[in-house]
């Protein structure tokens, strides 16, 4: 057999476990306001667009971040339409990556993976003033 898994909402829970579902982790979100003068414009030339060229290389980096192979979901994720993903280059080599994509209100970024907080920091930073 194969795992199922469904991302899901507080309300509907009881239904869910009636179906065989069992609550595996919590999945918490935040919202943030962004006001266009708040976000500093600050360009490192590490950011790039995740274009083709660099595809292969971020999917080898999302390994490391989680449990399957997810290469086929992961190429679609980063190129869905309307999406922005933008990836940080250092020496030829993937240090982090990120995707923003829209939804009812606003947009939602994720995932979110980086070698250390300042990348993240960037690579968020650089999604929301885009």
């Amino acid at each position: 057999g194969r795992s199922i898994g469904l991302d899901g909402v507080i309300e509907q829970q009881k239904n869910y476990a009636r179906s065989g579902f069992k609550l595996a982790h919590r999945n918490i979100r935040f919202e943030l306001p962004v006001i266009p003068d708040s976000v500093a414009e600050m360009h490192y030339p590490e950011v790039l667009p995740i274009s083709d060229d660099l595809l292969q290389r971020v999917l080898e980096y999302d390994v490391d971040f989680f449990p399957a192979k997810r290469e086929q979901f992961l190429k679609r994720w980063i190129k869905q339409p309307g999406g922005t993903s933008l990836c940080w280059l250092d020496n030829n080599q993937v240090r982090g990556y990120s995707v923003m994509r829209r939804c009812r209100k606003g947009y939602k970024v994720g995932p979110l993976y980086a070698d250390d907080h300042f990348i993240a920091e960037q690579l968020f930073r650089t999604l929301i003033a885009s």
